[in-house]
C-alpha cells in the first residue's frame, strides 16, 4: 500500500518534509501549544452548570432531540439530516426561556455553524461570550 505524500511542516517558517502535520522536530511542541490553549481556555471559561447546562438542560435536551431527531432547518429544505443539538431560538441572554420547547429547535452542527458561525470567535476574541 503507497504511503501518503509528504508535505510541508505547519510549524511556521519549517520548511521540512513531515508525513502528518508537523515535522519531528516541531510535533512535540504543537502538542505542548495545543495542550496550553486548552488548558487557557478552559480556566477562562464559565463551567457548564454556570452557562445553564445543568440536569434539567440535559433531560430536556434529550427528549427534545427524542421528539425531533431531523435537523429542523434541514427538514424545511427537504433535507433529511439527524439533528446532533438543540439550538435556543431567542438567545437566553435576550430573554428567552431555557427549557420552553416553544424556545427550541433540533439542528445539525451545519445548520448551528450558519447561525452561530460568522460572528462566534469575533465575539469571543473582543472579550464577548459567544
Amino acid at each position: 500500500m503507497p504511503s501518503k505524500a509528504l508535505r510541508f511542516c505547519n510549524w511556521p517558517g519549517c520548511n521540512e518534509l513531515a508525513r502528518g502535520a508537523y515535522c519531528d522536530k516541531h510535533r512535540t511542541m504543537a502538542d505542548e501549544k495545543r495542550a496550553r490553549d486548552k488548558a487557557r481556555y478552559g480556566r477562562t471559561r464559565d463551567t457548564t452548570t454556570d452557562r445553564g447546562y445543568d440536569a434539567a438542560w440535559q433531560k430536556c435536551r434529550a427528549a427534545y432531540l427524542a421528539a425531533h431527531p431531523l435537523c429542523e432547518m434541514c427538514k424545511s429544505k427537504g433535507r433529511v439530516v439527524p439533528a446532533e443539538l438543540v439550538h435556543h431560538i431567542r438567545p437566553l441572554s435576550e430573554g428567552g426561556k431555557r427549557l420552553d420547547p416553544a424556545n427550541l429547535t433540533a439542528l445539525c452542527n451545519a445548520c448551528h455553524e450558519a447561525i452561530h458561525g460568522p460572528d462566534r470567535w469575533r465575539r469571543r476574541d473582543a472579550g464577548g461570550k459567544g
